[in-house]
């Protein structure tokens, strides 16, 4: 296994990033014992149990003769400031109003077109009935959009973990994140 360290400094928030070179027939778990993700025990433990499951999880779709070479990057970015997690979390807003007002749009125009034709006949009975559908739906599409959607805060830690495969059905990659929160490192 070979093992690179890098430091990104033009992403923001900065982060140091792991590239390892795995033979995909070679490897066990016991390699990654080996490895400093971090100085923070828990946020190398977690790194650790990130990049382990990502490449077992690509392992167990290749034959067991097969010798490609895996490359798996580990990022770990340097804690969340207030502004960057404020920041963070307008995009998800709008994000969210965005699923909204779509939601909105095609429930007023849906509407439009099923309505009987005594409401139709009614330019303010057919505006009340499609305007007051499109509202509802709005609210609860941008609601339930918001709160799937993570919640940033100060201190945390992104753990960004890809996989990178090329033969077999030609090139293969994988990106997975993980948040750790300031009570838990």
């Amino acid at each position: 296994m070979n093992v690179k360290h890098h430091l990104i400094l033009n992403s923001t928030p900065k982060a140091k990033s792991t590239e390892l070179f795995i033979q995909a027939n070679s490897f066990s778990d016991s390699a990654f014992n080996k490895i400093i993700f971090s100085q923070n025990s828990n946020i190398n433990i977690k790194a650790k149990r990130l990049a382990s499951q990502l490449l077992k999880r690509t392992q167990s779709g290749m034959a067991r003769s097969d010798n490609r070479l895996i490359k798996i990057r580990v990022i770990i970015y340097e804690p969340l400031s207030l502004d960057l997690a404020d920041t963070f979390n307008k995009r998800n807003m709008k994000t969210a109003v965005a699923a909204g007002a779509t939601a909105a749009a095609i429930t007023t125009a849906a509407t439009r077109r099923v309505l009987p034709p005594s409401i139709k006949s009614n330019n303010t009975g057919e505006a009340a009935a499609s305007g007051s559908a499109g509202w509802v739906a709005n609210g609860y599409v941008r609601d339930f959009v918001y709160d799937r959607l993570h919640k940033h805060h100060v201190g945390d830690i992104w753990i960004v973990t890809e996989q990178e495969t090329k033969g077999g059905i030609g090139p293969q990659k994988t990106i997975q994140r993980d948040v750790l929160r300031v009570n838990e490192y």
